[in-house]
């Protein structure tokens, strides 16, 4: 027996119609039908009465389902024992702070025992890696999730007419540099970084300003700069399994 053709038999059982149970578990009704049939073959009895005008199970039918929701919640409880228990690979764009991470991870995953391997990486590096199981990146124009959230994007450092641009995710640094541009901002001087985490500090400690991704807990708080041109929001698209990227989306949320 297939575990689909049970799922497909459970939902007919409690929608009571083949149609409404075709649309709970996103198939065609003929697909049910089928997946009824070949139960009903396998175990040589008749699941539903279709004499009426529902679905009714058949009293051999009711005690059949019974032992069909017995088997799919055992199935159920292992694979979430198997997937607690598996590391996880996490690509996330370092655009977000260590401090933003770890607080994102221990409130989204309090239960996983697996293992959590996390890795900082540029966002086109990200969309690319077909071993990571969640990847938390900034849109592409190939490819972009529904589970995003706009986060605050500040200045950060001192007014000096000194621009850190950061070649790591040089998206963002692009349109501060535009909004520099367009504001008619004279920028003495630019200094190039490679990596997200040195230009943020560098602004911090003096050398000049740069673009920053604002949250609740980031240390940057006391760095933040008015006297330049408004950022635009910085978007996260978190890519996932639905429940895990919903979560994680509900995070990030608390820290905006």
């Amino acid at each position: 027996m297939r575990m689909r053709d049970m799922e497909a038999a459970i939902a007919v059982y409690e929608c009571g119609s083949f149609s409404k149970a075709a649309e709970v578990i996103g198939t065609s009704q003929p697909a049910v039908s089928m997946a009824v049939q070949r139960l009903e073959k396998d175990l040589k009895i008749s699941l539903f009465d279709r004499t009426g005008a529902g679905v009714r199970a058949t009293q051999e039918g009711s005690a059949a389902i019974k032992a069909f929701l017995k088997i799919t919640n055992i199935i159920d409880e292992l694979r979430d024992s198997a997937e607690t228990n598996t590391l996880l690979k996490i690509g996330v764009t370092p655009l977000l702070s260590g401090r933003d991470v770890t607080r994102m991870l221990q409130e989204a995953f309090p239960d996983h025992t697996g293992g959590l391997d996390v890795e900082f990486c540029e966002s086109s590096q990200i969309l690319g890696r077909q071993d990571l199981d969640v990847r938390v990146t900034i849109p592409s124009l190939r490819k972009k999730s529904a589970f995003c959230i706009e986060l605050r994007t500040a200045w950060i450092g001192v007014d000096n007419g000194i621009f850190i641009f950061c070649r790591q995710e040089a998206e963002v640094w692009q349109r501060a540099r535009s909004a520099l541009l367009n504001s008619g901002y004279p920028v003495r001087k630019t200094i190039t970084v490679n990596d997200c985490g040195y230009a943020y500090h560098m602004a911090a400690a003096g050398a000049g300003f740069t673009p920053c991704v604002m949250t609740r807990g980031i240390s940057f708080q006391n760095d933040v700069l008015t006297t330049l041109p408004e950022l635009p929001p910085a978007r996260i698209d978190i890519f996932a399994q639905y429940d895990m990227a919903n979560q994680l989306r509900a995070v990030l949320s608390t820290l905006d």
